[in-house]
């Protein structure tokens, strides 16, 4: 009862600032952005590793990649916070609604990025709030119906996917969209 109030009211915050933004040019594809947010939930060091790894392959084609976790245990491992490679917020980092606070989501929330990658394949509020408020001029995921409205692009898991394969998938269907046609 309790995540569904929630849950409205992140929808209900979504959809205002939503409808408060200005549309602008959605022209950019994955080979000229130059700014790329990352949000994912992490359970595990294997998917810390595996969007670590994802951040690094991006940067390495010159794109400022800036990569925000969640961790919905309060007592994370030190792991985590020994690592300096991705931004981490925990439940402490929430008020009651479930809205994430602190400076990693502020400052995450308020870049302007070319695009939003969410690869959490879990449906969890406070990444759903990150995403639909963050500035992003694309914004990307995985499919949910709840969430139609905010991204543009929607990747549907099927079920037994590897974490891996669908974070593939993702950047595969990117690497496609906006191609710039070569003349010969």
């Amino acid at each position: 009862m309790i995540n569904k109030l929630r849950n409205e009211i992140v929808c209900f915050l979504i959809k205002r600032k939503l409808r408060k933004n200005k549309i602008f040019d959605k022209s950019v594809s994955l080979q000229t952005a130059k700014t790329i947010g990352i949000i994912s939930f992490l359970d595990s060091e294997e998917k810390y590793n595996t969007v670590l790894e994802l951040k690094k392959t991006l940067e390495k084609e010159n794109k400022q990649v800036i990569a925000l976790g969640f961790i919905a245990d309060k007592n994370a491992s030190d792991f985590y916070f020994s690592q300096s490679h991705i931004d981490i917020f925990t439940k402490k980092n929430m008020n009651i609604f479930g809205i994430p606070k602190g400076v990693y989501v502020r400052n995450f929330i308020t870049k302007d990025f070319d695009f939003l990658i969410d690869i959490s394949v879990k449906n969890l509020i406070p990444l759903k709030y990150v995403a639909g408020m963050t500035k992003a001029k694309i914004k990307v995921g995985k499919y949910r119906k709840e969430m139609l409205y905010v991204y543009d692009f929607m990747i549907n898991e099927p079920k037994g996917m590897q974490y891996s394969d669908f974070i593939k998938s993702i950047m595969k269907y990117l690497s496609l969209l906006n191609t710039p046609i070569k003349n010969e």
